[in-house]
């Protein structure tokens, strides 16, 4: 039996058979929620509010959501289904507001070689040679479709001819004339969350356009295991592959749009990506990827034309992915080596790329070795009770000495917590003794002789005997009820950070070091850059080196993205790179377990001195 839903704000309605997913069919209706856990019924962020027929409220759900919520008619949309008409107002839309998405990077000094340039000939009057002939190319340097643009635009004319080629040969599009407008080129970071471009021009080799979003296959699960069971068990693969395609295709038109130029004119696309990502670009079977010994389709990518994708640039436009180096390891590991330099140091370094994968890098002496970890998603704000992304109203940085003192995205009322604001709760609690060194929360009555009243009476009953720590009191926070860091909350941060710590210390004895030998330790990503560097070494996180041998690269992916896609050497530069990196599989490496569980400890535990600058108090 068909139901009617009318999905808020939009007012859309639809016809949906009874018992339909509410989850389903708000994207149904474009206005998709977060679903980080794919479905599961565990991360608590796809609420809605129901008022209508609909099913009966589950335990998933009692637990998530507070009884006023409920009195409400708030549910969570992968729970709830429609029993009979109902209205749905989405209260936590995929995209709202304005996400930090980082973007910035230094590059360091590089040649500017682009491989895509323009070429103008003279067509003479007389017959004979072809007009590619004439330029000097002939198949298979020119693809069917150029062969047809050329006879198009030329149409028996003589005079001059234009043509943009790829390293002086591959025909990408001819004109009649000399008056091509501009050469431009596009480089993505296409990450598990989020997405970054860059629109470059190719001639002056300089930016002109910058554009952000967020990754739309988050309905399917914050995680790339979860994508990847929708793709392999879920024949979801070609659906993931249509959400990247409309995505790049706005950013493309977005970034046109901020330069004032004709997405036409973009001749050259460079993505760097983490392996399941590249897999669900190309629309690849990923099944290597879902299980051991995770193998990819391939490292490196056949050179493809926009229009084999779908894209909105031009349609010859010559799309590469930044090749990988093995397993989950990726081309963004490769580009952000490139762009950080670590290739060509005989410095003992670190590189860590953290996320909802969790990308190592240990260099010595001309030699890398590269690992990866599945530091789940709570790093973005998934699985932590009231985690969030880093979106106004994140709490992103908190200090206590005597009061407790927060930074909030956007100077908002706080709404939740996003990764660097784990990071340093978890430091500072662990600073002043709420917690001991197993991450477990510490009760009032332990506390009582070294916590200030201020402090002490944050710590409230949690689930089964467990205590929490309130970051934000009711009276400040956005939905009007507490903002708490929970026992299970810091046993996730433990969890994610000993993945970490093991996989770093397994690459650094890959290569016979010590953390005390590391010379430089490098944080790449957004995580890396917002996260205090004392906080992430006091909770433990980080290879334990002094704080002025710890730098943030920033975007690193993206810088090197833009390096490849602008030099013609550093494209060369970043092939040898993943070639000659070496892999190290974590999976089935037998010391992993025990440096896990040593890795979760908290080195840091008691009541210490006073704290640094802090923001505005809670």
């Amino acid at each position: 039996m068909a139901v009617t839903v009318t999905v808020l704000p939009d007012g859309r309605r639809l016809e949906v058979p009874q018992g339909m997913l509410l989850l389903d069919v708000v994207a149904e209706a474009g206005q998709p929620v977060e679903a980080v856990c794919a479905g599961a019924g565990t991360c608590g962020k796809c609420r809605i509010r129901v008022k209508g027929s609909c099913s009966p409220v589950t335990e998933d759900e009692q637990a998530a959501l507070s009884p006023a919520e409920l009195a409400e008619g708030v549910r969570l949309a992968c729970r709830a289904a429609a029993a009979g008409d109902c209205e749905v107002e989405v209260l936590s839309p995929l995209v709202k507001g304005h996400p930090r998405i980082l973007t910035d990077a230094d590059m360091p000094d590089f040649r500017r070689e682009p491989r895509v340039a323009r070429a103008v000939w003279d067509v003479p009057p007389q017959g004979g040679a072809a007009d590619l002939a004439l330029l000097g190319v002939t198949p298979p340097d020119a693809d069917l479709a150029a062969v047809r643009e050329t006879a198009l635009a030329l149409r028996g004319r003589f005079g001059p001819a234009t043509a943009v080629l790829y390293e002086g040969r591959e025909v990408l599009e001819v004109q009649a004339g000399e008056g091509l407008a501009g050469l431009f080129g596009m480089a993505v970071d296409l990450g598990t969350t989020t997405i970054a471009a860059w629109l470059m021009d190719l001639e002056k080799g300089q930016e002109v356009a910058r554009a952000s979003a967020l990754n739309p296959q988050v309905v399917h699960g914050g995680d790339v295991i979860s994508r990847l069971t929708h793709a392999v068990e879920g024949g979801g693969l070609e659906e993931l592959h249509r959400e990247l395609v409309r995505v790049f295709n706005l950013l493309t038109a977005e970034l046109a749009r901020q330069a004032g130029v004709h997405p036409h004119r973009i001749y050259h696309l460079v993505v760097a990506a983490n392996s399941t990502m590249q897999h669900f670009l190309l629309r690849v079977d990923p099944t290597g990827l879902s299980r051991a010994p995770f193998r990819p389709a391939f490292r490196e990518s056949p050179r493809l034309r926009a229009r084999d994708l779908g894209l909105a640039l031009n349609p010859g436009a010559v799309v590469e992915l930044v090749p990988g180096i093995a397993g989950f390891v990726g081309g963004d590991t490769v580009a952000a080596v490139l762009a950080t330099g670590q290739d060509r140091t005989t410095k003992a370094t670190c590189l860590l790329d953290l996320g909802t994968n969790g990308e190592i890098v240990a260099g010595w002496r001309g030699r890398l070795v590269a690992c990866s970890t599945a530091a789940g998603p709570a790093f973005e704000g998934a699985r932590i009770s009231q985690g969030m992304r880093g979106d106004k109203g994140a709490i992103e940085a908190i200090r206590i000495d005597g009061q407790v003192h927060l930074k909030v995205i956007g100077d908002a009322p706080p709404a939740g917590i996003c990764g660097s604001g784990l990071i340093d709760a978890g430091a500072e609690l662990a600073r002043v003794g709420v917690l001991d060194e197993t991450g477990r929360v510490r009760s009032p009555e332990e506390c009582r002789d070294f916590l200030p009243p201020a402090v002490l009476g944050r710590l409230v009953p949690g689930e089964a005997g467990t205590w929490s720590f309130v970051l934000a009191p009711a009276g400040i926070a956005r939905s009007g009820r507490p903002v708490l860091l929970t026992q299970k909350d810091v046993r996730e941060l433990q969890s994610a950070k000993g993945a970490i710590v093991a996989g770093a210390r397994l690459a650094l004895a890959y290569l016979g070091l010590e953390e005390a030998q590391l010379d430089e330790v490098i944080l790449a990503g957004a995580f890396g850059t917002y996260v205090r560097p004392a906080a992430a070494a006091a909770v433990g996180l980080i290879p334990m080196a002094p704080e002025e041998r710890i730098r943030s690269a920033g975007n690193a992916a993206g810088a090197g993205a833009r390096m490849f896609l602008l030099s013609r050497s550093e494209a060369r530069r970043a092939r040898d790179i993943a070639r000659r990196t070496e892999h190290l599989d974590l999976a089935n490496h037998p010391d992993f377990v025990e440096q896990f569980m040593t890795g979760m400890y908290f080195p840091r535990v008691g009541p210490a001195g006073p704290p640094e600058t802090s923001p505005k108090e809670a």
